[in-house]
């Protein structure tokens, strides 16, 4: 009876938190739904430089052939892979009764440029306009491309710093390295934020914050904090954390999202942390896809600490095994 008490004490604080925060957020104009109607699509042309950069009042977004907003723009500016900004070029309007109205430009055209006029003015000048130009801006791109080059290729930890008689301390140093690494080369224009609250196994009653990109496929970076009042893990007695990197699977206009990602946490159940395998989907039942819930499973080693560190010729495998469960509410802004 007590336990029951305490679990209708600790879900009737979570669905307050909630409806607060999706009070708060309708308050300042997060569910207005004047652009559920409303599709743009944009198209790359065959004779433009991609991937392409529009920047709009909602974020900035990347094209590569074809990009589709579900938003009415008031506003947008393109530029093409060498920051040449582009005209709007052709639109087509797709309008029926009942149905979405879908407004499609074609972008396939620069801007007319300082350099272009003066081309037209002054044939003579043209060859050694544009000659010391590109001269230069080809230098200026070899150097840049050369320092990026050299700054993905530094590891985030040296794996000379590591036991060398264990595999594991191996293997997790090049998997966190290529994790970095990966995270580097993403696109993270168009980016947005997740906020949850919800219950798990290993947390308790946790929060999180999650960024994500705006692509088809797109990264993930996720955190949060809990404490475990509800479970009473060997650890509950203690603040408990995470943090990890995933790749999501789910469009703009879609209400479902599925993330897969590796994550390391401080958790109720294992000390010494814990490298985790996280698979979460996330539904969003309204009609902006602003606020759903989600539902979680993780599996993983834990005390991690000690498997990095131990003697792998003389001491037993330390590694624990550990999983958790978690369900929850999430609002996406």
């Amino acid at each position: 009876m007590r336990l029951s008490n305490e679990c209708c004490s600790i879900l009737r604080t979570l669905l307050l938190s909630f409806f607060l925060l999706t009070i708060s957020l309708s308050a300042f104009g997060f569910n207005s739904n004047d652009d559920n109607d409303y599709v743009t699509v944009f198209k790359a042309g065959d004779e433009v430089c991609t991937p392409i950069t529009i920047k709009t009042p909602y974020g900035t977004y990347t094209l590569i052939s074809e990009l589709r907003i579900p938003k009415s723009l008031s506003w947008w500016e393109a530029f093409d892979c060498q920051n040449r900004k582009l005209m709007h070029g052709e639109s087509t309007v797709s309008v029926g009764t009942g149905q979405t109205t879908v407004r499609t430009y074609v972008l396939s055209t620069l801007f007319p440029s300082t350099s272009n006029e003066n081309e037209s003015d002054d044939n003579g000048s043209e060859y050694d306009t544009d000659s010391s130009y590109d001269s230069s801006s080809d230098y200026d791109t070899d150097d840049s491309e050369t320092q990026s080059m050299n700054n993905k290729h530094k590891p985030l930890i040296d794996p000379s710093t590591m036991p060398s008689n264990n595999k594991y301390s191996e293997h997790t140093v090049s998997l966190i390295n290529k994790v970095t690494e990966g995270v580097g080369m993403m696109d993270w224009s168009g980016m947005h934020l997740g906020i949850s609250v919800g219950a798990s196994r290993m947390f308790g009653e946790f929060a999180e914050l999650r960024l994500m990109t705006s692509d088809d496929y797109a990264f993930s970076a996720y955190g949060g904090v809990g404490k475990d009042w509800l479970f009473k893990g060997r650890n509950s007695d203690k603040m408990n954390w995470f943090v990890g990197f995933g790749f999501m699977y789910g469009e703009d206009e879609e209400p479902s999202q599925m993330t897969f990602g590796l994550s390391f946490s401080d958790n109720a159940i294992r000390s010494g942390y814990s490298l985790n395998f996280d698979f979460d989907y996330r539904y969003y039942f309204d009609a902006n896809y602003r606020f759903g819930f989600f539902g979680g499973l993780s599996l993983g080693v834990g005390n991690f600490k000690e498997v990095v560190t131990y003697d792998e010729e003389t001491e037993p495998f330390p590694g624990k095994f550990v999983w958790d469960v978690r369900v929850g509410l999430t609002v996406r802004i």
